[in-house]
């Protein structure tokens, strides 16, 4: 199961399948408490980056969908960060990042662009 993305389909079936197989509760204690509460609070930003940010977005992506993705580069620009998004047609959640995709040249122009800078 640690081995599919979120987005396969048999990924549901992995987690019910070992769900169904406990006699007791998957969670001992709340999830977010103790030491992954602790890293996750240290992970969370207090102050929006200063750098500029490049999202990719593939515009068929069901796992991460368009509006959702909109409406985070919203918020981010909304804290006074620079975001430039890039909305791949035809592109879904796993096809946006694999090899062939028109996406990673574009990231490397973009990064380079930045670096030159």
């Amino acid at each position: 199961m640690a081995s599919r993305c979120l987005s396969e389909p048999g990924v549901l079936a992995s987690v019910l399948t070992a769900l169904s197989m406990r006699d007791e509760d998957v969670l001992r204690r709340d999830a977010a408490a103790g030491p992954l509460g602790r890293r996750l609070e240290e992970n969370e930003p207090d102050a929006p980056g200063r750098s500029p940010l490049w999202v990719a977005q593939g515009a068929a992506d069901t796992l991460i969908t368009p509006r959702l993705q909109r409406d985070y580069v919203a918020g981010v620009r909304a804290g006074g960060r620079e975001v430039d998004l890039v909305v791949y047609p035809g592109l879904d959640h796993l096809s946006l990042v694999q090899e062939e995709s028109p996406m990673l040249p574009d990231l490397l122009a973009w990064t380079e662009a930045r670096l030159a800078d």
